[in-house]
């Protein structure tokens, strides 16, 4: 019996251990949750006025690898669930330059297909999501990033919703992006 009670509680915490790394309520499959991960953490680092200065000091290295704009492109063009979901959840994140414009394009690009989508979104659970995944990458990949806050990467609420709108009338106008 004790054997049995020992196996079960090493089984139990293998387990706890495992979901512990994805605490979010929605699973993403690997490559939208990849993506989801680059596309926070390269915000949260272009953010940064100390990885700037960082990198102002390696004058050889070419510190713009474009991945957050290839991981937007990413969520664009997959239709799955999961990505699409993951593209929506964008809308937290406070993208600026050319990542807003790859973002414009993909949601323009799906049009009608993500409308229905777009207004059942729920604006507090997108900010949850980018709070979420931008705490999760502070504990693991910016734990350097110390002068940029959840709220210098994330929208809130009041914000989210003012952006959907405008998607929303933009693609019932039936706006496309100029590529």
């Amino acid at each position: 019996m004790k054997k049995y009670r020992i196996i079960s509680v090493v089984i139990f915490f293998n387990f706890t251990i495992m979901c512990r790394g994805h605490s979010s309520d929605v699973e993403f499959d690997p490559v939208t949750r990849f993506a989801q991960e680059v596309i926070i953490n390269e915000q949260a680092r272009e953010l940064s006025h100390s990885v700037r200065l960082s990198r102002e000091k390696c004058r050889e290295v070419y510190y713009e690898t474009g991945a957050m704009v290839l991981a937007i492109l990413l969520l664009g063009r997959d239709k799955s669930v999961d990505s699409t979901t993951a593209l929506i959840n964008l809308f937290g994140v406070d993208l600026d330059g050319e990542a807003s414009e790859t973002f414009s394009c993909s949601i323009l690009d799906r049009g009608n297909e993500i409308l229905k989508r777009l207004k059942d979104m729920k604006p507090s659970e997108v900010e949850n999501n980018c709070i979420e995944l931008f705490n999760e990458a502070k504990k693991r990949d910016l734990l350097e990033v110390n002068d940029v806050g959840v709220h210098d990467v994330c929208r809130s609420t009041v914000e989210i919703d003012k952006h959907r709108n405008t998607y929303v009338k933009a693609i019932e106008s039936k706006i496309y992006c100029d590529e």
